[in-house]
């Protein structure tokens, strides 16, 4: 029994080993070129499923691009320029971050993921990558060249020839074996251009006489006026009738593909190359402004820690953003119960300081007069002294920054103006309990209602931290002030 296992076991590895041989070919017979020059790989890339895998170092160094590896969660970063890509062993999915110049962009990197059709791997402890993706993520025309056998990364130039000896010849794109593409740069004074143009190396004959068969007829006309009629959108009945069959009009339209398929298919490849060809210049010129420019690759970032951390902010701004809503509500709860407080108060002292005009409204006329010597005051109702106080020049100039204490009587100043404790007067019987219903501040009620809000409420949130976020926000943004 156990050695039908062991070699079930075995044929089962073989089997793996033989499916893995027959998905990897060796691509030694493929060139592989970057901007115009030969990679010399040490180690000879794979081909898997129509995919080319080059040895990731190689690569690497042939685009500029700075590699760190991750032995723990087996993840290959590359890095060139402001483009940062992550690829993972046996992952098909990659990540490519491109940093952001605009300053108003609402993240400095911009995120997208791939499926790739091959993951990466390593065979005989060497990392192997897909080519064209790591070109492609970068910003790099990949061509493929099925008469040569050569992969072309970038576009490069070579002298051109015969009537274009003054121009250089554009290759290292999809189009080399049907095009040929031009380039010449134009100096004037200190402004330089690039011109364009193009050869046709497989030109239709325009004049060739085309003959066509419908409805038992035979009709004749040339490729260039056939070219023309596609070009003016126009439908079978009325190409069939410029032709001189005027019972075709009430033909089904879907006869122009039996009719005329072929040449319609071979003129709209045509014209879907040229409209093409413009692009590749484009690629071109943004490619050589991009090389004339030293660009220092960017510093490797765990994005994984930074997106997190990114949808850890937005998921506290929600809740801030929640917690305001309600603070505002809250806010109008408590300013309406201290309005209503201090309404039903109107007759009595209220806060823990008074001045001698608030006591002689609510404290039976108790009123404050000059006393017969400098800086001397008694308090008194009608004519009758009840209590009688002197201050020396030191304690009346200090009363101006802190509290004095007179005999048990706390006194502050306001220019001229003598504020006392409400405490200290009741103790001292110059002023009677009746008087008296000590009422929190507005801010101190805030702070408590603040509070106990947060604890019931949101008790993971700390009271000191979202006070000094309001406070800040309400300085450029929030119209209704939460704190003062």
């Amino acid at each position: 029994m156990k050695k039908i296992k062991l070699m079930l076991s075995l044929l089962a590895v073989v089997c793996m080993f033989s499916l893995f041989n027959s998905q990897v070919k060796a691509a030694d017979k493929i060139n592989i070129l970057v901007f115009g020059e030969k990679v010399n790989f040490s180690n000879k890339p794979m081909e898997i499923n129509g995919r080319i895998l080059v040895p990731l170092r190689s690569v690497s160094e042939a685009l500029g691009a700075d590699v760190f590896w991750d032995e723990q969660t087996q993840k290959i970063t590359l890095v060139k320029g402001n483009v940062q890509n992550e690829l993972y062993l046996n992952n098909l999915i990659a990540n490519t971050y491109v940093a952001d110049n605009h300053f108003d962009a609402p993240s400095p990197f911009t995120k997208s993921s791939t499926t790739l059709d091959v993951a990466p791997r390593a065979y005989d402890n060497v990392t192997y990558v897909p080519l064209r993706y790591i070109a492609e993520s970068f910003g790099i025309e990949v061509a493929w060249n099925a008469n040569t056998s050569t992969v072309s990364l970038g576009l490069y130039t070579v002298p051109g020839t015969g009537k274009y000896s003054s121009w250089k010849l554009l290759k290292g794109h999809a189009l080399e074996s049907k095009y040929n593409l031009f380039v010449k740069e134009e100096v004037n004074g200190t402004n330089k251009s690039i011109q364009f143009t193009y050869e046709d190396l497989k030109p239709a004959n325009l004049n060739e006489t085309i003959k066509i068969t419908y409805n038992g007829k035979s009709f004749k006309l040339t490729r260039q006026k056939m070219y023309e009629y596609f070009s003016d959108s126009l439908d079978f009945a009325t190409v069939m009738e410029k032709l001189g069959d005027s019972k075709a009009i009430n033909k089904q339209l879907d006869e122009h593909d039996e009719v005329f398929g072929k040449y319609f298919d071979e003129w709209f490849n045509r014209k879907a190359d040229e409209n093409n060809l413009p692009r590749y210049y484009d690629v071109f010129e943004r490619q050589e402004q991009a090389r004339q420019v030293k660009i220092t690759n960017i510093s490797p970032l765990d994005f994984d820690q930074i997106f997190d951390e990114q949808a850890r902010m937005e998921q506290e701004e929600q809740l801030y953003a929640k917690i305001e809503e309600q603070l505002k509500k809250l806010n109008d709860q408590v300013t309406n119960e201290w309005v209503r407080l201090m309404n039903q108060n109107t007759k009595r002292i209220t806060k823990e300081w008074v001045d001698a005009e608030e006591l002689d409204k609510k404290a039976d006329g108790l009123f404050v007069a000059s006393g017969d010597g400098p800086r001397t005051w008694r308090f008194q109702r009608v004519y009758t002294p009840i209590y009688e106080f002197s201050m020396t020049a030191q304690q009346y100039e200090l009363a101006k920054t802190e509290p004095v204490d007179i005999d048990g009587i706390r006194i502050k100043r306001w220019d001229n103006w003598l504020t006392f404790n409400t405490s200290d007067l009741l103790k001292k019987n110059i002023i009677r309990a009746e008087h008296v219903n000590i009422l929190p501040e507005w801010e101190e009620m805030w702070d408590q209602a603040v509070k106990l809000f947060l604890n019931t409420q949101y008790p993971q949130v700390d009271y000191i931290q979202i006070k000094e976020k309001f406070r800040a926000r309400q300085k450029s943004a929030i119209p209704t002030q939460l704190w003062p």
